[in-house]
């Protein structure tokens, strides 16, 4: 039977401490193909649409691809189509006026590349919104650095009716900060020199 005093835990200790550093793991993806992303919203709001193209890259330290010259459209199920305009940064942006979306109509996205590479959506129903029935916040934290420390703040919670048969909806916000001081203060303090009179 093999004994072990404090001096030999203390050594094994240290010799499992040195041991066992943490060593950045950088994967080599051998056969890796840059993919197309593409980024959007579209809603039934009176707006411009904004749709990015952009590629995968292998390397976290690279700076994203971005797709120009390439023709985006969005058809409906009217047979209708509105082509997007190129705004640079593989930026495209619809015209507020010649298009809209409108809740019951089925839309497709279409890209393609100046390379000729051909991309289309699945078909996407525009379901109607759900009206709000309440909002509140309430207190909240969540843990950060490694969760090793509290971040406070607030969560804001939304009740809605019934809607159609999707259970997930975007909802955004606006915030609006007011600022108020406890203790205001009310009067000014004012020094004066002491006069004397002979």
């Amino acid at each position: 039977m093999l004994k072990t005093g404090p001096k030999s835990v203390f050594i094994l200790i240290v010799i499992f401490t040195f041991c066992t550093c943490i060593d950045p793991y950088y994967p080599k993806m051998n056969g890796y193909e840059s993919q197309l992303v593409v980024e959007g919203l579209l809603t039934d709001a009176n707006t411009s649409y904004t749709i990015r193209l952009s590629k995968t890259f292998q390397d976290q330290n690279s700076t994203a691809d971005y797709i120009t010259d390439a023709t985006v459209s969005i058809s409906d199920d009217n047979g209708n189509s509105y082509y997007l305009k190129n705004a640079n940064d593989g930026i495209y942006i619809s015209d507020s006026t010649e298009f809209r979306g409108t809740i019951g109509r089925t839309y497709i996205l279409h890209v393609i590349t100046k390379e000729g590479e051909e991309y289309e959506s699945d078909p996407c129903f525009m379901h109607s919104v759900p009206e709000v029935d309440s909002i509140y916040i309430a207190k909240d934290e969540k843990l950060v650095n490694n969760q090793t420390e509290k971040d406070e703040g607030i969560s804001i919670y939304l009740d809605s009716k019934g809607g159609d048969i999707d259970q997930y909806y975007r909802w955004t916000y606006e915030e609006t900060w007011k600022f108020k001081v406890p203790n205001p203060k009310t009067f000014n303090y004012i020094k004066l020199p002491i006069q004397t009179t002979l």
